[in-house]
């Protein structure tokens, strides 16, 4: 018991450090070492088993990693006890996972639960619900919900700074989200003032030339990217992707999609071309075929059609017209805008259907960000 103790716990420290394939392999056998002697209903077999599914999360390995979050927060309610603080950060861990594979509508549900449990337990401003309400922002972003998004950020904000100070590196990841938030409402000019703050806590905190700035470049490439600005975003983007590449598997695929949007946006349509047919794989490979893959798909399909590649923009579109018609979730903005890049490639066609699609997307759109 205490040998997988131990491999738990040097599995949990080798994550942190990056080094993400030597903790699966520890954490796996941890699990089966605590399974062997009987002890799976322990908390700390549950902890392996927390650790294992953060790690398969971190590599792209969702399908895995949504099952063993599931059976942690299972475990965990039984062994542990519903209101206990392991408990709360699993079912959030799980709410984490499903919202960055699209499955909004339950995510939402288990933050909720998170945070009203947490409410009975835990004083106002207690750490942990800075990561609850940084879910529960995001969450809001995606269903379309700005104000609550930003709402939701800023008490994230406030309880990171009062727990661990302007100087740390969660305050700095928790402005950086605030600052995304206002990026998509095409707020630009609070953004960027936001995206600064972030970047003087990141580099108090990680160092200017550390991995994490490199997440803060990845986020504010949206700014200019948004405001027609791109050689401002492609000098971010190749920023955040000069080698040596130690990014995240997502960070470093949305890097690169963003590049290949400002190629495809400034006539270098082979080299975007290139990159698209890689990001599209590997998105797949990371988020499968959901709710999720719909922001690449618009990304995608908007290239090929500008570069006359119709053929190519169609199997895309169709991609993503029949992950939203096989989703139990109501079409999101960001789906919207693939189903709109379907649209105008139909219409590129002159396929009588683009006007139905079209204003499907278009009326979605309109309830998020209005007419203008």
């Amino acid at each position: 018991r205490h040998v997988a103790y131990q491999m738990m716990r040097m599995g949990g420290t080798l994550f942190d450090m990056d080094r993400v394939d030597e903790a699966l392999e520890l954490e796996a056998r941890a699990i089966e070492m605590f399974d062997a002697l009987g002890l799976r209903e322990s908390s700390q077999a549950i902890d392996a088993r927390g650790n294992y599914a953060n790690a398969l999360q971190y590599v792209g390995r969702t399908v895995e990693a949504e099952f063993v979050h599931r059976e942690v927060v299972t475990l965990s309610e039984r062994v542990d006890g519903e209101l206990a603080t392991n408990t709360l950060i699993r079912i959030a861990n799980l709410s984490g996972l499903l919202m960055r594979t699209g499955k909004l509508s339950e995510a939402e549900s288990l933050i909720d639960t998170a945070l009203e449990r947490g409410a009975r337990v835990w004083p106002e401003n207690y750490d942990v619900f800075s990561q609850f309400f940084s879910y529960k922002c995001t969450i809001r972003n995606r269903l379309g919900d700005f104000t609550a998004a930003l709402s939701a950020c800023e008490r994230a904000l406030e309880v990171a700074q009062i727990n661990f100070g302007e100087e740390s590196k969660l305050y700095a990841r928790r402005m950086r989200s605030l600052a995304s938030q206002h990026g998509d409402l095409g707020d630009f000019e609070t953004a960027a003032a936001l995206y600064d703050l972030a970047e003087t806590a990141t580099a108090a905190s990680s160092g200017a030339d550390s991995v994490t700035m490199r997440t803060v470049y990845l986020s504010r490439s949206k700014v200019p990217l948004g405001a027609g600005d791109y050689d401002e975003a492609e000098r971010l983007l190749r920023a955040v992707l000069r080698e040596p590449v130690e990014l995240s598997g997502s960070a470093d695929l949305y890097a690169r999609e963003r590049l290949a949007t400002v190629l495809s946006k400034t006539g270098r349509q082979a080299e975007a071309t290139l990159l698209f047919d890689g990001v599209v794989i590997d998105a797949t490979a990371l988020v499968g075929e959901g709710p999720a893959l719909l922001p690449t798909l618009a990304a995608a399909t908007a290239h090929f059609r500008t570069s006359g590649d119709l053929d190519r923009a169609l199997v895309l579109g169709e991609r993503a017209q029949a992950i939203i018609d096989g989703s139990d979730e109501s079409l999101t903005w960001r789906g919207a805008q693939a189903l709109g890049e379907y649209g105008l490639t139909l219409l590129a066609l002159d396929d009588d259907q683009a006007v139905v699609v079209l204003d499907i997307a278009h009326t979605a759109l309109v309830k998020v960000f209005g007419d203008a």
